[in-house]
């Protein structure tokens, strides 16, 4: 671990740092398959990661743009108590911007807290910047228009 973080926990520009990191990250989980435990380390070793690439000056845009970098990220807001506060960082931040699982993944945390009005905003945000798969980025916010129509219909239903 000490020789990883000598190598690594500063944010290699390098993309097969970005590699040993999925792939530490993943053995952790492995290992620990309790999840974000306290033995697991698994929260402080996933913000060890975020941090050290976004804490470059610069971030490079391969990182910025970075399937791999955002599949991290997202284990991150998975585990965290305030993952919006993540999201809001790294919009804030210029982040995944062209990827359509960012606002996917982010309108999904809305629509469970029961923020609808921001989720489809986030939607719309990344249909707007014509995140990529554009055409399941669509899709995504069509059924989630759907499940929105269907629960004011079973308000509805209930109020009479």
């Amino acid at each position: 671990e000490k020789q990883f973080d000598e190598d690594y926990v500063h944010g290699s520009t390098d993309p097969l740092a970005l590699q040993t990191w999925k792939q530490y990250i993943a053995w952790t989980e492995q290992a620990f398959p309790q999840g974000n435990h306290q033995s697991s380390n698994l929260e402080p070793l996933l913000l060890r990661c975020v941090r050290g690439y976004v804490n470059l000056k610069p971030v490079p845009e391969s990182i910025r743009k970075s399937e791999s970098f955002l599949e991290i990220c997202l284990r991150l807001t998975e585990i965290s108590a305030s993952p919006l506060n993540l999201f809001d960082f790294f919009e804030s931040q210029e982040f995944f911007q062209e990827i359509a699982l960012f606002y996917e993944s982010w309108a999904v945390v809305l629509e469970k807290v029961k923020n609808f009005k921001q989720a489809e905003e986030v939607y719309d945000l990344g249909i707007h910047r014509n995140a990529q798969p554009l055409p399941r980025l669509r899709r995504h916010k069509q059924e989630f228009m759907l499940r929105m129509c269907a629960a004011l219909e079973e308000k509805r239903e209930e109020e009479r």
